[in-house]
């Protein structure tokens, strides 16, 4: 008798075999995948990107109200009012003329809180979209 060169049917069987297992790894890790892109790292980096901006010398801000929704700020540089407050998901740097930056995204909508401390002095809370709550001290520069 003649061999014949080919696969033979245990040979396939276990070819398949191995390509469904590593499909298996593959759809178990891309759902890992997509939850470890938005860690707490890059939430808490986003956090302390928004104080910083809040708090630059750039800016030096001055505190002119605080109400529980809201903070007008006054940017002794040039002398403009800018308000702080929370949209739908955002925490938005407004100005008094209409233009906006928004300085934090992924807020739970209704959760940002402001509390005046001092004169230059206000506490800041914020529960993000994942349950996680955030809060600071902002410290800002005097009136003068």
């Amino acid at each position: 008798m003649k061999k014949s060169s080919g696969f033979t049917l245990l040979e396939c069987v276990i070819g398949l075999l191995v390509v469904l297992m590593m499909t298996y790894l593959v759809v178990l890790t891309v759902p890992c995948l997509k939850r470890s892109s938005d860690t707490a790292a890059g939430i808490d980096t986003d956090w302390y990107l928004c104080l910083q901006r809040l708090e630059s010398p750039q800016y030096a801000f001055s505190v002119q109200k605080v109400t529980h929704q809201r903070l007008i700020l006054l940017n002794q540089v040039n002398h403009e009012t800018y308000i702080v407050q929370g949209g739908r998901q955002s925490i938005f740097l407004k100005t008094a003329q209409g233009g906006y930056l928004p300085l934090l995204v992924n807020c739970s909508p209704g959760s940002l809180r402001f509390d005046q401390i001092d004169s230059q002095n206000v506490r800041i809370e914020c529960q993000l979209k994942n349950g996680e709550r955030k809060n600071a001290l902002l410290n800002f520069a005097e009136e003068g």
